[in-house]
């Protein structure tokens, strides 16, 4: 993918955002940052979480087993300077071309917050999946071609295809709430835990922070058999915009309310092997588009 220097004129998604206070309501609400790694660590105590963060090359050799063991992986810097801006741009005029529609029918009262539009969908939270345009370019360089491709066949095998693509949008709100806690998918089978089989990989295109929200993930529990009703702690990956966090389908997560004064977008990719059909999340067959042409 090449890229010209007018792809370096920064959107807004690239200002800072203004900090606010901790999110209270989970055990990795009142934490600081353990230096020099992608997680955090509850304030007061000597123990860490574990770093889950590989950099360059490293992937390679740890990266594999990090997932394995952890259900999650950070890459630093999967996006050069020159791709996050890009990303940042074209993302922001595909958001901007359906979620003012679909603003505009929710506050007429025609669509509730959470309807379902093959372009658009609500989600919990004052967050929205959208998929508008990211089939094309760049997207669909990056979905071939990423810094976190690789990794990924490492993981589902030479064989794995994209399923999807498009930015998760958590809506700046000062009164906003956390997402409810969920997995993306299931395990195959009962009673016996497998490789792999589905996997997400989310490009923030802002920076992660206290203020704007992370994600939150709970460490192993996409084993089988993991104990959800027991003691756990949630992890909070704090990253630059361009890096990417891959994910197992089966872990447990959940996006953390957006305080800050700005949107904030999330590129994703879903990719798994070849056989897998997620029937869980598919999407609606309706377009946004075209209901806006027939109320004209």
């Amino acid at each position: 993918l090449k890229c010209s220097n007018d792809t370096l004129r920064q959107p807004p998604w690239h200002q800072r955002l203004v900090l606010s206070e901790p999110m209270p309501g989970t055990r990795a609400a009142d934490e600081e940052k353990e230096p020099g790694t992608s997680a955090k660590r509850p304030r007061g105590t000597g123990a860490a979480f574990p770093d889950v963060s590989v950099n360059g090359e490293s992937w390679r050799s740890l990266a594999p087993g990090l997932f394995a063991e952890h259900g999650v992986v950070l890459l630093a810097k999967a996006l050069s300077e020159n791709e996050l801006g890009l990303a940042q741009r074209r993302a922001q005029e595909n958001v901007n071309e359906v979620l003012s529609m679909f603003i505009l029918r929710q506050a007429l009262g025609q669509i509730g917050p959470e309807e379902q539009y093959n372009e658009i969908n609500g989600r919990d939270g004052g967050w929205y999946d959208i998929r508008h345009r990211f089939h094309q370019e760049p997207f669909a360089t990056f979905g071939e071609c990423g810094a976190w491709v690789p990794l990924v066949r490492e993981l589902l095998g030479g064989e794995a295809v994209l399923l999807g693509c498009g930015v998760l949008l958590a809506i700046a709100d000062a009164e906003g709430a956390d997402q409810a806690w969920h997995t993306d998918g299931g395990h195959l089978f009962d009673g016996a835990h497998l490789p792999c089989h589905c996997l997400n990989v989310f490009i923030p295109l802002v920076e992660l922070n206290g203020a704007n929200g992370q994600t939150q993930f709970i460490l192993g529990s996409h084993a089988q058999g993991f104990d959800a009703e027991g003691e756990v702690s949630a992890t909070t990956l704090v990253c630059q915009a361009g890096s990417a966090i891959v994910f197992d389908y089966r872990i447990l997560q959940r996006g953390c309310a957006n305080r800050s004064e700005r949107d904030r977008p999330c590129l994703y990719f879903t990719y798994a092997k070849p056989w897998f059909r997620d029937h869980k999340n598919l999407r609606s067959a309706q377009s946004i588009l075209d209901e806006k042409l027939d109320a004209e």
